[in-house]
């Protein structure tokens, strides 16, 4: 008996990839320059007429009117503030924005992509990030002042553990914006990253930021605290990631988050994994602590978790933590 052969199933799907909002900003500025060449004296999209390369559709026009729609257009940016900061809020564990304002005319604000650049950022709701809306290089090259709200929409990412966020630091680095809480949230989750190359990258990337005075170690201190509350911080891995950033700075960088997630990690009613490592790793920097002074802070839970029955390799730990400190001070 023969089988008939089954009819093959044939399937067409179809999707569109639109471009980022910031993207198809710019491709709209190329198109007014390419259609300007050899129309107008100046060109208008450049940097060095700043925001007169908004302007559309001015083909033809008297070039005195150019320069006067210009001229208004930069003298409303100027003494509304130009691109202000945007709002940074915390609603759960991830970094939220809020929408940015541009002082610009209607037909300015009109025009394709800035609504998307404007929108806020977050990691809740059903809000789609088109394709290489989160890369640093084309965000930046876009909007330089605008760090936070790239932070923000990589946090809004489901690849957190993917190994281009810590090689994409050094476009961030270079920025001219502002590193506020929505940046060291990022830095807090990659220096305690799952791959130990990305985690000497994020340490390397945050000591240059301390160089430059623009790391901020109470902001560090919460976003790690907070990662760790809300259980995305790996002990161990951050251990190894801080004490590489002490390494390439200084302990007192990083001491305050240090410091802060021992205390709350030692006082957890039920030890967190890899609290022996951390308590092990500081046991390593003790000489580094009693030179800077910072042994004398160090948490009552660290030396009340030493006094617990039994030996449990936490408990265990701080008690050699403990002694190397009374040791190392006489």
């Amino acid at each position: 008996m023969t089988v008939p052969e089954a009819n093959p199933v044939v399937e067409q799907h179809t999707s569109t990839i639109l471009p980022a909002a910031h993207l198809h900003f710019t491709d709209r500025l190329v198109e007014e320059t390419v259609s300007r060449l050899g129309t107008l004296a100046e060109l208008l999209s450049t940097p060095s007429r700043s925001d007169a390369g908004l302007v559309r559709g001015l083909r033809g026009v008297d070039r005195n009117r150019v320069l006067v729609m210009e001229r208004k257009v930069i003298r409303s940016w100027i003494a509304a503030g130009g691109w202000s900061a945007r709002r940074v809020d915390f609603p759960s564990v991830e970094p939220q924005t809020s929408p940015l304002s541009l002082p610009l005319p209607d037909w300015l604000v009109g025009l394709d992509g800035i609504a998307g650049m404007s929108a806020p950022t977050s990691s809740g709701g059903d809000q789609r990030r088109v394709w290489y809306s989160t890369e640093p290089g084309p965000w930046l090259g876009v909007c330089p002042w605008d760090v936070e709200n790239l932070a923000a929409m990589i946090a809004a990412r489901a690849d957190q553990d993917s190994v281009f966020h810590a090689q994409n630091l050094p476009i961030i680095v270079s920025s001219a914006g502002p590193i506020g809480p929505a940046m060291h949230h990022h830095l807090a989750r990659l220096l305690a990253h799952p791959r130990l190359d990305s985690r000497l990258l994020a340490a390397q990337h945050a000591a240059t930021l301390a160089k430059q005075g623009r790391l901020h170690f109470e902001q560090l201190k919460e976003r790690s605290l907070a990662l760790f509350h809300h259980g995305d911080l790996s002990l161990a891995r951050a251990a190894h990631g801080w004490a590489e950033l002490a390494a390439l700075s200084s302990l007192s960088v990083v001491w305050p988050s240090w410091r802060a997630t021992l205390d709350a990690s030692c006082s957890a009613a039920k030890k967190p994994a890899g609290l022996a490592d951390l308590l092990r790793t500081t046991r390593e920097h003790v000489p580094v602590l009693l030179r800077a002074s910072h042994a004398e802070g160090m948490p009552e839970s660290l030396r009340r978790l030493a006094s617990e029955r039994g030996s449990t390799k936490a408990v265990v730990e701080a008690r050699a933590l403990l002694g190397a400190l009374e040791g190392g001070a006489r």
